[in-house]
């Protein structure tokens, strides 16, 4: 496959934007979906309660001139009201101060398939686009809208307070994070390796990679704290720094934005899924919605930040087919060609794809999945968020 210099080779925040205008986890075996014919959509009435928002957004850099801010991660709360609104309130990284948090409300729309909008207030043109799972439990999107604005994505999932703890982070874990750092032109990183948790307060981040600007190299592990409070949510460190992470969708996913604590040098967004047990290929099977942001090394251009969104679908067999690709580079907005993609998933949910160039995990029910990389020097880094369309 090749899906050309823009994308493997080579946001607005949702206050910014309200501005502008606007389950269980676990190492269970399983994954899977719902056979063709049976998918559960999500409807607007479905997108109700807390959720957490976690998102990083890279600004124009068209001609290698750093902007002010370079790139912007945000994490926070924000409640679905089931008809129609986005309640949120944010905290941001701009790469030199920690902010928050501010509250915005937006409006969205979810389609007659589960296509999840986030529109301007005024107007109600879209700005984030991409897709909710059909029970309404999470969504993604990026910034592919009919507003033109700068690169984005987003991840949506529930949350529920009063409920965890730390015997609620246990077990090895693997995550991915991409990041911006404020340079010119832009340098971009993906960075991926497996923690393992206690159950009790303590974490260990095996030795993993990181890909900067297109190098690859070896990223080293460390010991670190962790404390769960109720809502789930956790200071967590990382080769990037310090994280705000919390555990969403009935702890089937840790998210979070980096760092969340000043002074900061750059910005980041952070995904961790539990491994499993007696997986295969057959575990990642069927649609996924999908956000990916990536970055072009700057030895091959002037560092843009991108970002894409539309449809995985997995045959369960080792091959994946990339259709309704929207994309966002420097603020242009366009549809791409569909592409196919070849993986393979081992007995604990890793996921290695495209001959070993990209990396990933799959979560133990096979809802949510991420691919990174690229593992090899000389390719551009990115990191690609998966969520099944139907529950």
């Amino acid at each position: 496959m090749a899906l050309g210099k823009r994308f493997w080779v080579g946001v607005m925040g949702l206050a910014t934007l309200a501005l502008v205008g606007c389950g269980g986890g676990g190492s269970s075996s399983g994954g899977g979906s719902p056979a063709p014919g049976q998918l559960t959509f999500a409807t607007t009435a479905d997108i109700a309660g807390s959720y957490w928002v976690a998102y990083l957004r890279g600004e124009s850099d068209s001609a290698s001139v750093a902007p002010t801010p370079l790139a912007v991660s945000g994490w926070g709360d924000t409640t679905g009201d089931a008809a129609g609104t986005l309640l949120s309130s944010v905290f941001e990284n701009d790469t030199t101060v920690v902010t928050g948090p501010t509250g915005s409300s937006s409006p969205y729309t979810v389609g007659s398939e589960g296509q999840f909008r986030i529109l301007t207030a005024v107007g109600g043109s879209v700005v984030w686009e991409g897709g909710a799972c059909g029970d309404g439990s999470a969504a993604l999107a990026a910034t592919t809208g009919a507003v033109a604005t700068v690169p984005a994505i987003l991840v949506l999932a529930r949350s529920l307070d009063g409920a965890f703890s730390n015997a609620s982070l246990t077990g090895t874990w693997r995550g991915a994070s991409f990041g911006v750092q404020p340079a010119t032109p832009t340098p971009s990183f993906a960075i991926w390796a497996s923690h393992t948790f206690d159950g009790a307060g303590s974490h260990t981040f095996s030795p993993g990679s990181v890909n900067s600007d297109g190098t690859v190299g070896p990223a080293g592990g460390g010991t670190a704290g962790y404390a769960v409070d109720g809502a789930g949510a956790t200071p967590l460190t990382g080769f990037d720094g310090i994280a705000t992470c919390r555990l969403c969708d009935g702890a089937r996913v840790l998210l979070g934005s980096s760092p969340s604590t000043a002074p900061t040098s750059f910005a980041g967004l952070r995904i961790y899924l539990p491994t499993g047990t007696g997986m295969s290929t057959a575990s990642l099977n069927g649609p996924y919605w999908f956000v990916a942001m990536f970055g072009q090394r700057t030895t091959a251009g002037p560092g843009d930040i991108q970002a894409l969104q539309g449809t995985c679908t997995f045959d369960g067999t080792g091959t994946a087919n990339l259709t309704g690709m929207i994309e966002n580079v420097e603020s242009a907005i366009a549809a791409r060609t569909d592409e196919s993609l070849s993986y393979s998933v081992a007995g604990d949910g890793a996921i290695t794809a495209q001959g070993g160039a990209w990396t990933g995990q799959v979560g133990p029910d096979g809802k949510w999945a991420f691919l990174t990389g690229e593992t090899s020097s000389g390719a551009d880094p990115f990191l690609m968020v998966l969520l099944r369309k139907s529950p």
